[in-house]
């Protein structure tokens, strides 16, 4: 909460966000985990956070051939 506070977080990730993506983040479930991410480059980076298990997984690769949302 020291970047961002819950209404910032209800504006990029909540409810409010339509057709599957949210300020930059793309909003979807895993599992019936709710989850948000965001996939940069050709899977060089990408990072997969649940936000109810307060869970982030991150991925940095130098090898663009990977196939994305590798977290």
């Amino acid at each position: 909460d020291a970047l961002l506070g819950p209404a910032a977080r209800r504006a990029m990730w909540g409810d409010t966000a339509s057709a599957g993506f949210g300020v930059g983040w793309a909003l979807g479930r895993y599992r019936g985990h709710r989850t948000v991410g965001h996939s940069g480059g050709p899977a060089l980076a990408d990072v997969l956070r649940f936000p109810d298990a307060r869970l982030t997984v991150i991925v940095l690769a130098n090898q663009a051939r990977m196939y994305p949302y590798l977290a």
